[in-house]
């Protein structure tokens, strides 16, 4: 199976991403710094479990402002033809840039925070009460203990399929978000650290078929001089009302 990914002029590949939620890493992906037309590549022996799904990272111009559009496409075999998959698109909005926390927010940093560097915490609007179909509001806050400068950050939230971020609401406001409805992942990228504690809000459809009860699972991950590192990871229900 072969996936093509296209991203704007300007962008490169990074990584891939170790401790995203992902099922089936590609055997094969592009040189760190490749750019343009992105190939991914499985070999199977055997029948995979469907959907699959990996992660990776992008490096992204200093000035990228957005918004902007990631094209995909595929194909594979099942032993015969070569058969397509796509094309598809994504597009990447773009936050307005912020600084850190606004009046009243990151107050009462949360026990188990004690003795971590980076902390992860949630709230979700009604104590994760929702109405199928209906957008929630959720507010992330991040504790950095460290001395060393973050020099990268990023958040992911994985929501049962079906859900997808539609908007940020205020806070630290990321350069970059995108919601993926068929995974229910939610990324959110930012390019120029806010200062810590930040806290931001982000709004979220839930579908009309949704489970009685649900998790949501995220953690933030970030780089200082030395490879990836991550936060907490954190889980809250979702249920019914």
């Amino acid at each position: 199976m072969l996936l093509l990914v296209t991203p704007p002029a300007g962008w490169a590949f990074h990584s891939l991403v170790a401790g995203m939620p992902g099922t089936l890493p590609p055997g094969l992906y592009p040189p760190s710094g490749s750019s343009g037309a992105l190939q991914f590549a499985w070999f199977f022996f055997s029948q995979p479990a469907f959907p699959i799904s990996f992660s990776f990272r992008l490096s992204v111009p200093d000035d990228a402002s957005g918004p902007y559009r990631i094209d995909a496409s595929g194909s594979y075999r099942e032993g015969g033809p070569l058969y397509d998959m796509g094309p598809d698109f994504v597009v990447l909005e773009a936050g307005v840039p912020s600084e850190g926390e606004g009046e009243g927010e990151g107050e009462g940093e949360p026990d188990f925070c004690d003795g971590l560097e980076m902390c992860f915490d949630r709230q979700i609007a009604n104590d994760g009460v929702y109405t199928p179909g209906s957008s929630e509001d959720v507010t992330v806050h991040i504790y950095y203990h460290g001395v060393e400068q973050v020099k990268a950050l990023s958040v992911f939230e994985s929501f049962p399929p079906g859900w997808k971020v539609t908007s940020i609401l205020g806070g630290a406001t990321p350069a970059l978000y995108y919601g993926d409805s068929y995974s229910g992942i939610q990324s959110f990228v930012w390019i120029n650290i806010p200062a810590f504690p930040m806290t931001f809000t982000y709004r979220i459809s839930s579908p009309v078929a949704a489970p009685t009860s649900a998790g949501v699972t995220g953690a933030a991950l970030y780089r200082l001089d030395g490879p990836e590192q991550r936060s907490n990871e954190l889980t809250s229900t979702l249920t019914h009302d």
